[in-house]
């Protein structure tokens, strides 16, 4: 019987061969823009609000910025890690990526480090903007499990959809974790509730509805993309 990580190389080598334009990397420092655009996108979910624009009190110039500098800070095992993604390359261009951690795989909780970065490179007033709102909304997002591989910021621009290019950053994601974290059980995507599309997606990589956390802070509701976070999970 094909393994599960057999199975998913088995996707991606096809995704490859009928897309042989495209070409499945880990990111470097030329890609951080794009990264950060990434972050950006996948945070609005198909829509004109950002929800790190709201918590953060921040434009896109400015979140743009931020997470670069982010980057250059090189806290691994979290969401804002450039070595955490994979970008999807055709003809020379970027135009999709994705990335992945496995969860508190140092002890410390992604959110920690998250809250760590603001901490360090907010204004004073953006940073005690985002701890106010945090303290109303209370949990923005359900817990990820320690241990588990994270799937985040997934993005592909609108031109090169449906070309399968989620499956293959997805497909090169899964063997590199399988690489370097042959424990990993599980893996886990976060998205909002209402986000038809990206739930589809990742139930046709297997994934399924595992648990939900909603908003109810009257500052939040009506800024954020949905007031309803859904987490997926896909069992190795």
């Amino acid at each position: 019987m094909e393994s599960w990580i057999e199975t998913n190389c088995a996707v991606y080598m096809s995704r490859t061969a009928h897309n042989s334009n495209i070409v499945y990397r880990r990111a470097q420092p030329a890609d951080r823009a794009f990264l950060a655009q990434t972050i950006i996108e996948a945070d609005q979910s198909g829509t004109e609000r950002s929800a790190y624009g709201v918590l953060l009190n921040l434009n896109r110039y400015e979140l743009t910025s931020l997470f670069i500098q982010i980057f250059d800070l090189e806290i691994a095992g979290f969401e804002f890690d450039e070595n955490s993604f994979i970008v999807a390359e055709k003809d020379g261009e970027p135009v999709g990526a994705c990335a992945t951690w496995v969860e508190s795989a140092d002890g410390v909780p992604s959110w920690n480090k998250r809250i760590l970065c603001f901490r360090e490179l907010l204004p004073a007033n953006n940073y005690d903007h985002f701890r106010q709102l945090i303290e109303k909304g209370g949990g923005l997002l359900p817990p990820r499990s320690p241990r588990a591989a994270q799937l985040e910021s997934v993005y592909v621009v609108e031109k090169c959809r449906g070309m399968g290019i989620l499956s293959g950053m997805w497909s090169r994601q899964v063997a590199d974790i399988q690489t370097s974290h042959p424990d990993v059980q599980a893996f886990q995507v976060i998205t909002y509730a209402n986000n038809d599309r990206a739930i589809h997606s990742y139930q046709k990589l297997g994934f399924v509805s595992w648990s939900k956390t909603s908003i109810s802070a009257p500052e939040l509701v009506d800024q954020l993309p949905f007031s309803e976070m859904v987490l997926m999970e896909k069992k190795v």
